[in-house]
């Protein structure tokens, strides 16, 4: 190592071999990024890191399966096995301890961005005004999934724990998606009822599938409603007191605060007497963003892409005052993901 170092500073220099040096390793942290990133989103798209789950993944096998090609994904596993994620031997590919503990910790967050995929895929385009940003939809099911993951994580065991200050005879969850707050704090609360509201047919029949599974249907009930046009005739919501809701609300700011003033009025007459435990991303200051734990920098512009706004520190809060709600009690988590919980009524 030393007669190359003095080969270079030969040839170099010892000024220009440092400065070489220090740019070459800047460059390795973006792109090494990049690559890995969409690795890890290609493998689980093709349902591959479910394999490697299980335990081993065959790599023959398994494309022959599902019409994969084989010299590709090899050359993917092999990648990933020169940093230290995966182990190869002959077609046969594992987990490293390290590989798995990486993706255990980040499949929640790597499901929700890569629903958005399809923007980065397309950026060049739509700088160049070749494609617009209605025409890219991001994938909603990937999404939910994220949520679901992360939910595990952090926001899910905060609310049941405030739900634990409540003690709540029932609990309505709005936007239910897949219903995993509600499979969440029945862990926590046996006794309690549920229902989920949601629109949308292809998350409540995920949810219809997870309550068969978990066997919860004698536990939680579904009601398909539009939250705009709910109203007190929908369903008997006599059983239950506590109304919440995770990262509902956001997606309807850009509309302008009008629409969300009227949504919140509505749901508190169609709720009257009901408490409201909600939560939502707050957006930091531009100073704090980029300290965050969660990557809330990269959060914004998928945001910015596909026209959602995240609420400024008290703008919920003021909404929600607005259309004749009183606030009981904030809770603010600043410095991991920067979110806030609202108890109201």
């Amino acid at each position: 190592m030393i007669t190359e170092l003095c080969t270079l500073i030969r040839f170099l220099g010892l000024k220009k071999n440092l400065i070489t040096r220090h740019a070459m390793l800047t460059a390795k942290s973006p792109i090494r990024g990049y690559v890995l990133t969409n690795c890890f989103w290609a493998l689980n798209q093709i349902g591959f890191i479910d394999e490697l789950e299980k335990n081993n993944a065959d790599i023959t096998s398994f494309c022959q399966n599902r019409n994969i090609d084989s010299t590709i994904l090899s050359y993917i596993t092999k990648y990933l096995a020169r940093l230290g994620y995966l182990e190869t031997k002959n077609q046969t590919v594992s987990w490293t301890k390290r590989g798995h503990k990486t993706w255990t910790e980040i499949e929640g967050v790597f499901d929700i961005f890569s629903s958005y995929e399809p923007f980065f895929k397309n950026l060049c385009e739509l700088l160049k005004k070749n494609v617009s940003l209605k025409d890219i939809k991001r994938n909603d099911l990937s999404v939910a999934l994220g949520f679901q993951k992360t939910g595990e994580q952090f926001t899910f065991p905060i609310m049941t724990q405030i739900v634990k200050k409540i003690h709540p005879k029932g609990v309505i969850e709005l936007g239910c998606g897949n219903i995993d707050l509600s499979r969440h704090l029945l862990k926590n609360f046996p006794d309690i009822r549920f229902l989920g509201i949601d629109h949308d047919d292809r998350f409540l029949i995920r949810a219809r599938q997870s309550m068969h599974a978990g066997k919860l249907n004698g536990h939680i009930q579904l009601l398909k409603r539009d939250i705009f046009d709910l109203t007190r005739d929908d369903a008997d919501f006599a059983p239950y007191n506590l109304v919440t809701a995770i990262d509902l609300f956001h997606g309807y700011f850009t509309d302008g605060k009008e629409k969300l003033v009227r949504l919140f009025s509505n749901l508190r007459k169609t709720f009257s007497g009901k408490n409201f435990l909600i939560s939502e991303v707050c957006l930091p200051d531009e100073k704090q963003m980029k300290r965050l734990a969660y990557p809330h920098v990269e959060h914004e512009l998928f945001h910015d892409l596909t026209a959602q706004k995240t609420f400024k520190a008290g703008e919920l809060e003021a909404l929600l005052q607005e259309s004749g709600f009183t606030i009981q009690k904030i809770w603010r988590v600043k410095n991991l993901a920067a979110r806030v919980f609202i108890f109201c009524n």
